[in-house]
């Protein structure tokens, strides 16, 4: 995925990495994935600024299409941003 800039936040629900998304995300939100794990690692990842079409204020760097795989069985959570095109998955 050459060019998806993303950031890890810190969150304890699938719920609250979408709400990091929708409202904390200055260059736009494109989507975010939740995957809680026994790990050292944050587990709230927001894809953010990526270019696309339809920019305005709420998103500087446009709208671009995103395509979401759900694995079967798991406990992992995901979802366009406010700045998320066509959604595919």
């Amino acid at each position: 995925m050459s060019g998806w800039k993303f950031n890890m936040y810190q969150a304890n629900t699938a719920e609250e990495c979408c709400s990091i998304c929708h409202h904390s995300i200055h260059d736009g939100c494109n989507g975010w994935l939740y995957m809680a794990e026994e790990s050292f690692t944050p587990p709230c990842s927001i894809i953010h600024g990526f270019a696309g079409p339809n920019t305005d204020d709420d998103c500087p760097n446009g709208r671009p299409g995103i395509v979401f795989a759900k694995i079967k069985n798991s406990d992992n959570f995901g979802g366009p941003g406010p700045c998320a095109g066509s959604v595919r998955g």
